[in-house]
This record gives structure tokens, C-alpha cells and sequence, in this order.
């Protein structure tokens, strides 16, 4: 990138004289070579904090939350389950940091189904999990990475088998979201797991795989 600066010279001067006769003038000082040209350069490099010394140019998957939602009594009822840990305000953030990397990227979850230990698993039913929207922090100046289409009106996303996005950062005319540190934050009680009646006592559990991807679903 180059800058052209101008510099313009201005004299002024101001003459009172009094004579009996004749006239005097004063010729303003000739410029040349009034314009110059430089140019400021600097460069922009990424390397991956996890291994620095790698030079790696990332967009890096930084945190995900492991969620306990504690126990509850079989009353023969559907029973709704939050977050287990009530003295929390808030669980470890979903973090993705794009060191400046010019690429749209997305943030997905999926889980597989509820099931007790093997080796004689049992699946619970009808198990509903689901995602509040939470807050979306950047540490830039930059634009946020946002929730992505999956979120429903009620502003929650069913979260099962199939992949669904939980960030989404896209081009937005000459800019990329979503470069900087993202980082999502969900409350406790943005965690809802619905079991429905028909159910039998037992400790149930899911994987949940998070991928990040610098393709835009």
C-alpha cells in the first residue's frame, strides 16, 4: 500500500513602506519537487498456541463443556433434567480461536444415543437434549461468529444424532466473522435433557463430538 502526502508552501508577506516615489514588489520563492512518496509495510503471521513451534497457520478448536446433569427419583412422570451443578453461573465456554486466518469456518455438534454401560446397555427413550443460545464474546474489533440456522424459534438446538451448528462464522462482504478468540458462554440451566416416563432407573450417558470445520455448512 502506498500513501501520497502533499505538502503545499504558503508565504505571506506583509510590506508597509512609505516613499515619495516608485514602486517595489516582492516575488513569492519558487517550490519544486512538493510531493513524495513512502511506503509502510507490515507483516502478519500465525502459529498455533498449542505448538508454537509448529508455524502453523490455525483455526483451532480451544474449549467444549462436559455436562452433568446430575440424578433425579423415577416418580412415573417425565422428568426434565438442568444442569447438575446449581452453584455455577456459568460452565467452560465453547472457545474458537481464528489467529487470522481469511476462511469462513462452522462449529458442529452431534451426540450418539443415551445408553447405560455395556455390556448389557439399556437406551433411554425419547431423550431429548437441547442447547440455549447462551452469549457470543470476541476479542476484536472484528464481527462476531454467529449461532448458525439450526437454532429453533424458541432460540434452542436439538442436539442428536446428526450434525447440527452451534457457530458459524461466514464472509460478510469484504470481511470474515469470527476472527479473533470466539468464545461462547452458556449458562447452566441453557442445558435441558427431557427424558419421557417410559424409562428405567439407571446412569445414562452420550458422547458428544464437536467438529470444526473451515468450510461453511
Amino acid at each position: 500500500m502506498k500513501m501520497t502526502k502533499t505538502f503545499t508552501l504558503l508565504a505571506t508577506l506583509a510590506l508597509g513602506l512609505s516613499v515619495a516615489a516608485g514602486t517595489s514588489s516582492v516575488k513569492a520563492a519558487e517550490v519544486s519537487n512538493n510531493k513524495g512518496e513512502t511506503t509502510a509495510q507490515a507483516e502478519l503471521t500465525t502459529t498455533d498456541p498449542t505448538d508454537p513451534g509448529t508455524g502453523d497457520s490455525v483455526i483451532k478448536l480451544m474449549n467444549v463443556p462436559d455436562i452433568n446433569f446430575g440424578s433425579k427419583q423415577l416418580t412415573g412422570e417425565a422428568i426434565k433434567f438442568t444442569q447438575a451443578d446449581e452453584t455455577a453461573t456459568s460452565l467452560v465456554p465453547i472457545k474458537v480461536l481464528n489467529q487470522g486466518i481469511a476462511s469462513g469456518w462452522n462449529l458442529t455438534v452431534q451426540r450418539t444415543n443415551f445408553t447405560t454401560a455395556a455390556p448389557d446397555s439399556v437406551l433411554l427413550k425419547g431423550a431429548v437434549l437441547k442447547f440455549g443460545k447462551g452469549s457470543i464474546d470476541l476479542n476484536s474489533d472484528g464481527l462476531k461468529a454467529t449461532d448458525g440456522k439450526d437454532y429453533a424459534a424458541d432460540n434452542l438446538l436439538t442436539v442428536d444424532t446428526a450434525a447440527k451448528t452451534v457457530l458459524l462464522a461466514e464472509k460478510d462482504g469484504e470481511e470474515y466473522q469470527g476472527v479473533g478468540e470466539n468464545t461462547k458462554t452458556l449458562a447452566a440451566t441453557d442445558f435441558t435433557l427431557d427424558v419421557p416416563a417410559n424409562n428405567t432407573a439407571g446412569t445414562y450417558s452420550a458422547d458428544l463430538t464437536w467438529t470444526l470445520a473451515n468450510t461453511v455448512q
